[in-house]
């Protein structure tokens, strides 16, 4: 079977990088959750995994702004925008809403009829072809491209792509996605995948998509409140987790058997000294027994 090429970031455009400095988070009773995380990280593809509640969302709601740290900062270079595992959006919105261009097209079709009100160009600004974008962008990810239509029609791995297009449009130099191929078919993920791969930032994505896993750059663990990094894809880190876990072991081996012949060792020690301490006390005694009893008992034992 082949395997898939990992995704290849752009490095035409500059690296905005997510800078961690001795981050620090607890939920409100207490709970620590991180501390003193310190990172750096340039333009690519990251995936971040660790166990269950190890807080890989908690820490992408960090670098998004979403949360605000106890201690440390977050330090982004360029705009943020982050997908949710589970949209939540209006089941009457259109997918212009979702989109947030819903107030630009309006504008644009008052202009387009004439209007020369000074609020209609403020609301456009740059985006003229903001549409012909969304349109684009939709494409792309296979959606439906009529900005009308109703949120309510679509699937749920639709709704997650449909959210993924509207962080797009904002033109963010970092994107977080939060189990972004959940709902999705093959031939979704596909499409995801190249999307992912065109996008000209830094992209961190949480998944349990192994496939997906495998198209990343670097990979991130999250373990005890600390990020480790391993330059490459998810299989890359089980090999080199693997690879650590059996020096540790060996070294436990080591350690062990070292252990057990020190302890051997003391024993043996222990039972010459043992054996000299009676041996220097029969001598001892045997000069304080006067010579004819000596004799004596040599006579005797013959």
């Amino acid at each position: 079977m082949a395997h898939p090429s990992p995704i290849a970031s752009s490095t035409t455009q500059p690296s905005p990088s997510i800078t961690l400095s001795d981050l620090t988070f607890a939920w409100p009773d207490g709970t620590p959750v991180f501390d003193g995380i310190s990172l750096s990280i340039p333009d690519a593809v990251y995936s971040l995994v660790g166990a269950n509640g190890a807080g890989k969302t908690t820490l992408l709601r960090l670098i998004a702004g979403e949360l605000a740290p106890r201690s440390g900062s977050v330090a982004i270079r360029g705009e943020v925008a982050m997908v949710r595992q589970h949209p939540h959006d209006d089941p009457s919105s259109t997918i212009a809403d979702v989109l947030g261009i819903a107030g630009i097209r309006a504008a644009l079709r008052h202009i387009e009829s004439g209007s020369v009100d000074e609020r209609d160009f403020g609301i456009v600004g740059d985006d003229w072809d903001v549409e012909d974008r969304a349109i684009g962008q939709l494409s792309a990810l296979a959606l439906p491209t009529d900005l009308d239509r109703i949120v309510a029609d679509l699937s749920g791995g639709e709704a997650t792509l449909l959210a993924i297009v509207a962080a797009l449009l904002t033109g963010p130099a970092v994107l977080l996605l939060d189990e972004p191929t959940n709902n999705l078919d093959a031939a979704a993920r596909a499409r995801l995948f190249e999307v992912i791969g065109r996008f000209p930032g830094t992209v961190v994505v949480v998944s349990h998509d192994l496939e997906l896993l495998e198209q990343v750059d670097t990979t991130l663990e999250l373990y005890r409140g600390e990020v480790r990094q391993f330059g490459g894809p998810y299989s890359f880190y089980r090999e080199t987790v693997a690879a650590e876990q059996q020096t540790a072991e060996a070294a436990v081996a080591t350690a062990a058997n070292d252990l057990r012949r020190q302890r051997r060792e003391m024993i043996e020690a222990q039972i010459k000294l043992d054996r000299r301490a009676r041996y220097a006390a029969t001598a001892q005694r045997e000069k304080r027994v006067p010579k004819i009893v000596a004799g004596m008992r040599r006579n005797a034992a013959q």
